[in-house]
């Protein structure tokens, strides 16, 4: 972001942050004294009502960042379940398992070691064309969720199995 907002750009983009621990804190103190201070929002652990409204004010989610500095090179993480719940696309630096089914809302960063800001305005401006889509992309998120990573349907290979014993 600092490289993003140091080229002074005219699209405002604004990262919102939830969560907590040792990476976040040490987010906070590299961003609290830089250019982008105003564009980083830290609202630290948040649940229910409280997350929802977050929610409700952004129009991408960011996955795993440093999964191949772990050896993770493929993500199923509950967070991105929650995200395409929530009708949000997500972008990240791995491969996340649910992006050969539901591909044109999922963006894998070119350099995985960045967060490319103009990375994602490019995959944001290629969703949302005109107001009209800030509501019909997440509402065809969360269908093609539902097919996905619904409970039922994850289960029913599960069921199906034991059912059968």
């Amino acid at each position: 972001m600092i490289k993003y907002y140091s080229k002074l750009p005219k699209r405002r983009f604004v990262l919102h942050i939830v969560g907590g621990g040792k990476v976040v804190e040490e987010e906070k103190t590299r961003v609290s004294h830089s250019i982008v201070s105003d564009h980083v929002i830290f609202h630290g652990p948040l649940v229910g009502a409280a997350l929802q409204v977050i929610f409700n004010q952004v129009t991408l989610a960011i996955d795993v960042c440093d999964g191949e500095e772990q050896g993770v090179f493929l993500s199923s993480s509950l967070k991105t379940r929650e995200y395409v719940a929530q009708g949000l696309p997500v972008v990240g630096a791995i491969e996340i398992d649910m992006s050969r089914s539901m591909k044109e809302y999922f963006y894998k960063f070119k350099d995985t070691r960045t967060i490319n800001v103009h990375e994602m305005i490019e995959f944001h401006d290629t969703l949302y064309h005109n107001e009209h889509e800030y509501h019909t992309i997440p509402k065809k998120i969360r269908e093609h969720a539902r097919k996905v990573c619904d409970i039922h349907v994850v289960m029913r290979p599960v069921i199906a199995f034991f059912q059968e014993r």
